[in-house]
């Protein structure tokens, strides 16, 4: 009856054994299995790391509404945190880093907002995997969220709000995925920024990603993004999206809506933009719909491309930029202060679908300092100017005047 009894409060007891050498020795892991539990804030404990210290692999922490003035710590991977809705469970973190996950799996959090953090409202780091569902980050003094050191993280109907520096940084070899409604607004510097070698994926989502100090997005330093299936509105930053250091980014479905930004819509420097079955509309900025310098360039084959009334130009190639319109990608560029297209210092430009619309701009094609438009298959195309000297050239069925 004893024995009977010991069994049934012990945990299920398994043991491997694992054959080792040519003497028959044997290693036995012992393996506790036990059942996983719910600990719930304020409960069963009164803060939410005192739940985490007694938290193994498998618990969910249930924290209650209420606002918890604390900074959580967490290494244990597997562990589910779950508020009572963005606005009922509230983690202050009184000017620190709000949640540290460091090195830990497998940590998933729905429901909260975190606010008032320091260097992070989240910090992930050394290889750490987070989930973040239907929370708000917010009022932090750097980051909203910082994802680094081989981190990774999946975010979805989540906001990230009036951060003092990026709103999500994502940094050295770390990704981060992107779905559902994303709000990204009142940042000081970027509302999503990825570099070193980093890279970010928004699928099937609406991203809201405006009045922040710099840009909607900044892709730097061989890092990329790629937007599948998805809305995008990138408005009144200093640049809508801005790329550079040998980054790229992959347009495939949906809209993205560069608008009202300060300088420019989408700004690319040495690095790429591919556009496949996405409309993306450049329209409103104080200087160019589209930037494209230092080397950088446009491939589209499909979707289209419009950049209308901008204070600057409509595209703008500069020092060996290019673009290329294949297939059915489609130009419009019209009513633009300056320039619709422009192209100078060695840029190039092919446009031969004949789904290029470039008018009513003040001029509307300038090709200059040894630069190559490359037009065919019937684009329509207004006034066009070139160099005196001839180094600017005009292929296909437009010429320079």
């Amino acid at each position: 009856m004893k024995q009977k009894r010991l069994i049934n409060i012990l945990p299920i007891l398994i043991i491997m054994f694992i054959c080792g050498n040519a003497f028959g020795l044997c290693v036995a892991d012992l393996l506790v299995i036990g059942p996983s539990k719910t600990l719930n804030v304020p409960a069963d404990y009164t803060t939410i790391q005192a739940a985490i210290d007694n938290a193994a692999s498998g618990d969910t922490i249930d924290v209650a509404a209420g606002v918890y003035n604390e900074t959580l710590f967490i290494t244990q991977s597997d562990l589910t945190f779950q508020g009572a809705g963005s606005g009922a469970s509230i983690i202050d973190g009184e000017g620190n880093t709000i949640i540290t996950i460091d090195g830990a799996s497998k940590i998933a959090i729905s429901g909260f907002t975190i606010q008032n953090g320091g260097r992070a409202g989240i910090y992930l780091k050394s290889g750490a995997f987070l989930e973040l569902f239907n929370s708000i980050v917010q009022d932090c003094s750097y980051n909203g969220i910082r994802i680094v050191e081989n981190s990774t993280a999946r975010i979805n109907d989540t906001s990230i709000l009036r951060s003092g520096d990026d709103g999500i940084c994502i940094f050295i070899n770390s990704c981060a995925t992107f779905s559902g409604s994303i709000v990204l607004n009142d940042n000081i510097s970027d509302g999503l920024q990825v570099m070193s070698s980093s890279s970010a994926i928004i699928y099937d989502a609406t991203v809201n990603s405006t009045d922040n100090g710099r840009s909607g997005f900044r892709i730097g330093l061989g890092s990329s993004l790629v937007l599948s299936s998805s809305n995008t509105v990138c408005e009144n930053n200093h640049t809508g999206i801005f790329i550079d250091g040998s980054s790229n980014i992959s347009l495939s479905g949906g809209t993205i809506n560069t608008i009202n930004n300060e300088e420019w819509g989408i700004q690319v420097n040495t690095s790429s933009l591919s556009i496949s079955s996405c409309n993306v509309t450049s329209s409103g900025n104080g200087y160019d719909g589209l930037g494209i310098f230092d080397g950088g360039h446009i491939g589209m084959t499909s979707g289209g491309i419009v950049a209308n009334n901008n204070g600057g130009h409509g595209i703008n190639l500069y020092t060996n930029a290019s673009i290329i319109a294949l297939g059915s990608g489609g130009l419009a560029i019209e009513n633009n202060f300056s320039f619709g297209l422009i192209l100078s210092d060695g840029s190039s430009a092919r446009l031969e679908n004949g789904l290029a619309t470039i008018q009513n701009n003040a001029t509307d094609l300038g090709v200059f300092s040894g630069s190559r438009a490359f037009l065919n298959n019937g684009n329509t195309i207004g006034d066009i100017s070139c160099d005196n000297d001839g180094s600017g050239r005009i292929y296909g069925d437009e010429v320079c005047p």
